[in-house]
C-alpha cells in the first residue's frame, strides 16, 4: 500500500521538482515502486521527465474532474518510475473545485485504486497555498518541504506550517511534516550557512532537517535532457545528499511494511 508523500512549499523555485524527480529515481533504484505526481499547471514535472504536456491525451485533470481512469492516464517505466502527468489545463480545476461536490476527496478517489501498485506516490506541488495544494495535504500522509537556503525562504516557513495545521486540524489529522530539505546550497554563501544553521536549531523541532542539497548546474542540464541527475552524470558529488535522504524515506517504507506484516 503506497505512502502518499507531498512535496510542498507555497515559495517558488526552491526545487520541488528537481527533489520530487531525483528522490524518485534513487528510490526506484532501490527496488521501490514510484509514482510521480505532477500537481502543477505548468507541467514542470511532465517536462522534466522528457514529455511534451500538450501533446498529452490524458492527465490528472481528466482523472479528477471528469472521472477518467486513473490506471489509463499514467505513463508507464519513464526512468524506471510512471508518472501521472498534467499540463496547463489542471488549472481549470482550481476554478472548478470551488463548487465542486466532495472537493476534498476529489484526488484521493483518483488514487485509491492504485495504491496496492505502489510503495510511494510523490506530488510534485504547484508553488501555491489554493485549492490544488490542499487537495494534496488532504490526501498525504507526509510533507516533504524543500527550503532554499537563501533567508526570505526560510523566514516563508511560518505561513507554510501553519497551513499544515489547519489541514491537520480540519481534514488530515495523521498529516505529519516529514522533514525539511534544504535546497540550492553553497557553502560559499555566509547567508546560506546561516539560514542552514537556523533551520536546523528552529525546525529540527517540528521535523527532521536533512542534508543539504548542493546548488549545482547538473540538476538543470540534466532536466533539459528529460533524465534524473544520476543517468546524466552518475558522479556528481549533489547525488550525494539525495541518497542519504533516500535512506530515510526507505527506513519510514520499511517501516510501514513491517508493521504492516505484524499487523497481519
Amino acid at each position: 500500500m503506497a505512502k502518499i508523500f507531498s512535496v510542498f512549499n507555497q515559495a517558488g523555485g526552491v526545487g520541488k521538482t528537481t527533489l520530487s524527480m531525483n528522490l524518485g529515481y534513487e528510490l526506484s533504484q532501490r527496488g521501490k515502486r514510484i509514482l510521480l505526481l505532477d500537481f502543477d499547471p505548468q507541467g514542470s514535472l511532465t517536462i522534466f521527465m522528457g514529455l511534451e504536456p500538450e501533446s498529452l491525451s490524458a492527465t490528472i485533470y481528466d482523472c479528477l474532474m471528469k472521472s477518467y481512469p486513473t490506471s489509463a492516464a499514467i505513463l508507464p517505466s519513464l526512468h524506471g518510475m510512471d508518472l501521472l502527468p498534467a499540463n496547463i489545463g489542471l488549472g481549470m480545476a482550481e476554478m472548478e473545485l470551488v463548487v465542486a461536490p466532495m472537493r476534498e476527496s476529489k484526488l484521493k478517489k483518483v488514487l485509491t485504486p492504485i495504491l496496492k501498485s505502489y510503495d510511494l506516490i510523490l506530488i510534485d506541488c504547484l508553488p501555491s497555498l489554493g485549492m490544488l495544494s490542499y487537495l494534496s495535504l488532504v490526501t498525504s500522509d507526509c510533507v516533504l518541504v524543500p527550503i532554499d537556503c537563501e533567508f526570505k525562504s526560510y523566514r516563508g516557513t511560518d505561513l507554510l506550517l501553519q497551513t499544515v495545521e489547519n489541514v491537520k486540524g480540519e481534514a488530515n489529522p495523521d498529516l505529519s511534516v516529514f522533514g525539511f530539505v534544504p535546497t540550492k546550497y553553497s557553502k560559499a554563501k555566509t547567508q546560506h550557512k546561516r539560514s542552514l544553521g537556523a533551520m536546523n536549531q528552529y525546525l529540527s523541532m517540528i521535523a527532521p532537517v536533512f542534508e543539504p542539497i548542493p546548488n549545482a548546474i547538473a540538476f538543470a542540464d540534466a532536466s533539459e535532457q528529460g533524465q534524473p541527475l544520476a543517468t546524466y552524470d552518475r558522479r556528481h558529488e549533489a547525488l550525494k545528499s539525495i541518497a542519504l535522504l533516500a535512506d530515510q524515506v526507505c527506513a519510514e517504507l520499511n517501516q510501514d511494511l513491517g508493521a504492516l506484516a505484524h499487523v497481519q
